[in-house]
């Protein structure tokens, strides 16, 4: 039985791989984003599909999205995986209503503490930057499932979520060090830096609860900051921006960074406010804020971001956020790009304090020299 089985698996996968263009298409157009990522590693025919073929199923899936990505210059089995991702995305967005109906202490400003101590927490450890959205990401869908009666326990649910954002992403990148990861997974570890207000064992239990409430679509959905860094690579790649203009990737990532402590920007859609936050930190700098390069890439057209944009800025002249803004200028004081001296020193004072954020003339110009090439955080 086990051979006739294997035999029918063979049979089947390399029927399959006879399929012609026009029934690829098909699959394709009804593919579920979660099943991509297998149907290529298992799958040689889909890496032999042809140009047309990704082009026709990205029309056929997606019709709106088709007609702002249609002028795109990447291979189009890149720009079907972009616009399935904003598929995906649309599953997992949180709902206010449903927060609202199960919360009757927890508010929006309970929220904006926790989650800016989250990421002060984040910075102080030095995790990878996209835990903290991941973790912000588990608490808003906590609130919609489960009723906090009152205050005491909150900031146990946050330890809980930013317990389980640091398992998931070690997961996908496992630190060299085995034991050192035993270390940072500690419970007590995670006891400790609520004051000892709660114990080991509680953050045992509520990391478990949190571990079950969270689905795996939401696990693997990536969060905003994954999306401005592949916004950033393909505005680089496009010769858009400079890959030395890190100011501006640091100053969308900060106002990112902000858009965790608003509820109301936390419902939208990552992608959304990914490309809002990159948009409003490129026309800062004098550059167009939405090129046609990155409407193609992202499917978002300029009076797509409008509203978004706009909250963000508000956000940024209103937010005290006095931990965070201290953190971030102190970390990128010494950036080491100083062919770009005054664009930082004009991001360092937006990340300093509360302010409106008007586009500025740029004197530097783009030149080749010693500056610093890191990528991305």
């Amino acid at each position: 039985m086990v051979v006739t089985r294997s035999l029918f698996k063979t049979q089947v996968r390399a029927a399959f791989e006879q399929l012609p263009d026009e029934l690829l298409m098909e699959v394709l157009a009804h593919l579920k984003d979660r099943d991509l990522g297998v149907a290529l590693c298992t799958s040689k025919r889909f890496f032999a599909c042809k140009e047309p073929v990704w082009r026709e199923a990205s029309a056929k899936r997606w019709p709106a999205w088709y007609a702002v990505a249609q002028g795109s210059e990447i291979p189009w089995r890149r720009q079907y995986e972009m616009l399935s991702l904003r598929e995906r995305e649309l599953l997992v967005l949180p709902s206010l209503a449903a927060i609202q109906k199960k919360q009757t202490v927890v508010n929006a400003q309970n929220r904006a503490v926790l989650t800016e101590w989250l990421a002060e927490v984040s910075w102080d450890w030095q995790l990878e930057s996209t835990i903290v959205f991941k973790a912000a990401a588990y608490l808003d869908h906590y609130l919609m499932n489960h009723n906090l009666p009152e205050l005491g326990g909150f900031q146990l649910v946050g330890i809980a979520c930013l317990r389980v954002a640091m398992g998931d992403v070690q997961q996908q990148a496992p630190p060299p060090d085995e034991e050192e990861e035993k270390k940072s997974m500690d419970p007590a570890r995670f006891a400790y830096i609520s004051d000892r207000t709660y114990t080991a064992a509680q953050v045992e239990e509520t990391t478990a609860v949190v571990q079950s409430s969270t689905c795996d679509d939401l696990r693997t959905c990536p969060n905003a900051k994954m999306f401005l860094r592949s916004f950033w690579y393909r505005s680089v790649q496009g010769k858009v921006i400079s890959k030395e203009e890190m100011h501006i990737y640091t100053l969308a990532s900060f106002f990112l960074q902000l858009s965790l402590l608003d509820l109301d920007l936390s419902l939208l859609p990552a992608s959304l406010l990914a490309a809002a936050a990159l948009a409003n930190s490129m026309e800062l700098f004098g550059k167009e804020s939405w090129p046609a390069t990155l409407q193609h890439y992202s499917a978002y057209k300029p009076a797509d971001l409008e509203a978004t944009r706009t909250k963000l800025n508000q956000v940024q002249a209103t937010s005290a956020a006095e931990h965070i803004r201290s953190l971030w200028r102190k970390h990128h004081e010494n950036h080491g790009y100083e062919e770009y001296k005054d664009e930082w020193t004009r991001a360092l004072q937006l990340i300093a304090c509360p302010c409106p954020a008007p586009a500025v003339k740029c004197s530097s110009s783009t030149s080749s020299g010693s500056a610093q090439t890191t990528g991305p955080m």
